[in-house]
């Protein structure tokens, strides 16, 4: 199966729209990277997904700007959705992830990964739902969040869903929010790192996973970079 890659960095425009089908046994990694940009983004979208086709969507906001994203795919019968999204919030910014997943035929699957870390005033959502239809037997469906608060000060809300109409399915959801564990700290601590240390390695352990994802090695580079040095 040929799988086509679509990769952005710093887009140019205010306002992306992503709204497109995949034909029957098409396959797409689509990878949106924000590093360097400052003003605001919307990104929208209505994805559908015909029978066998395959969407990689990976997200890494690590810029300095207001974003907005409100994605729906929709997925028919063994066509599946993996998403990673990775975003870093500083001063009084605003990120919102909105992602809605329906699925409508048999044997569909997605993945909605959301991982996040939140300093100063800032503000940071992960929301979405997964809606399971009546017919879309054997879907297999998981959406986690995750939001590390370094301030005490940000505000952060996860809240996944779940919509179920159907009986034979494997669906999920996770959500966790709040200060870097006291368990993981004393760990870290324990072996001779500072707290400063031991929060900057941890946070950033949050992040990576989504950085290393990126295909083209010198844009993976420059988000790990970024990264390791805003932390």
């Amino acid at each position: 199966m040929a799988q086509d890659s679509i990769l952005l960095v710093d887009s140019k425009v205010d306002n992306l729209d992503l709204s497109r089908t995949l034909a029957a046994g098409e396959s797409l990694d689509l990878q949106l990277v924000n590093l360097d940009r400052t003003a605001p983004l919307k990104l929208t979208g209505q994805i559908t997904l015909e029978e066998g086709a395959h969407l990689r969507l990976v997200e890494v906001d690590l810029g300095r700007f207001d974003c907005r994203v409100d994605l729906t795919v929709t997925c028919l019968e063994d066509s599946s959705f993996d998403a990673d999204i990775a975003a870093l919030n500083e001063g009084n910014e605003t990120k919102v992830y909105a992602f809605n997943v329906i699925h409508i035929g048999k044997r569909s699957e997605s993945l909605t990964s959301m991982r996040g870390v939140c300093s100063d005033t800032s503000r940071m959502e992960f929301l979405g739902s997964s809606d399971i239809r009546r017919g879309a037997a054997k879907t297999h469906t998981r959406q986690e969040g995750k939001i590390v608060n370094l301030s005490g000060r940000a505000k952060c809300i996860a809240s996944p869903s779940l919509l179920i109409s159907e009986e034979d399915v494997y669906a999920s959801h996770g959500a966790s929010m709040g200060s870097v564990p006291d368990t993981d700290m004393f760990y870290l601590m324990s072996r001779g790192l500072s707290r400063q240390a031991a929060e900057r390695l941890i946070t950033v352990g949050y992040l990576k996973p989504a950085c290393e994802l990126i295909a083209d090695r010198d844009v993976q580079a420059r988000a790990l970079a970024l990264l390791e040095s805003a932390l």
